[in-house]
């Protein structure tokens, strides 16, 4: 796990793998140059936020239980009877990571506003042209468009 690479700001973590993304230092000095943990690899979970992490904990607990059951012990105890929320819908995107960068999602603006089908994919296809589809997308929000006038101006000559 040495010489990990830097995340890349143009996609979402889920979407990367290992990356390098904290800097650890024991509090002993011991990873000092000299010292007994100088150039070890460590590991980083976040317990608040990770969905997978409170499971990897109590994994490890299981495991060092024969050589370390008073840290085994203590795992458990402070992360035992901790259910992980699990994760939101819309901190999850299915098939790329084009919306999870987005101050505010199309989807959360569409349902917040009320849009309808037509509305809605016009949203949708606009915020993401540039990271995924291109012309193609800007034409599929230009069909939506013209489908809706098409619709409503029929309605509006029936009524």
């Amino acid at each position: 796990m040495r010489n990990l690479p830097e995340r890349d700001p143009s996609k979402p973590a889920e979407n990367q793998g290992l990356f390098h993304k904290f800097e650890v230092r024991r509090v002993d000095g011991s990873d000092a140059p000299g010292g007994k943990h100088h150039g070890c690899v460590y590991f980083v979970l976040d317990i608040d936020h990770d969905p997978y992490a409170v499971p990897a904990v109590l994994a490890y607990a299981d495991a060092c239980e024969a050589t370390h059951p008073l840290l085994a012990e203590n795992l458990r105890a402070q992360h035992g009877g901790r259910v992980p929320a699990p994760p939101r819908a819309l901190a999850r995107q299915e098939g790329g990571g084009h919306y999870k960068d987005m101050a505010i999602q199309p989807v959360e603006y569409i349902h917040k506003n009320g849009l309808g089908y037509f509305e809605g994919n016009v949203v949708k296809y606009i915020s993401r042209w540039r990271k995924k589809g291109g012309a193609e997308d800007l034409k599929k929000a230009r069909h939506y468009i013209d489908l809706l006038l098409e619709l409503e101006s029929g309605r509006a000559n029936m009524g």
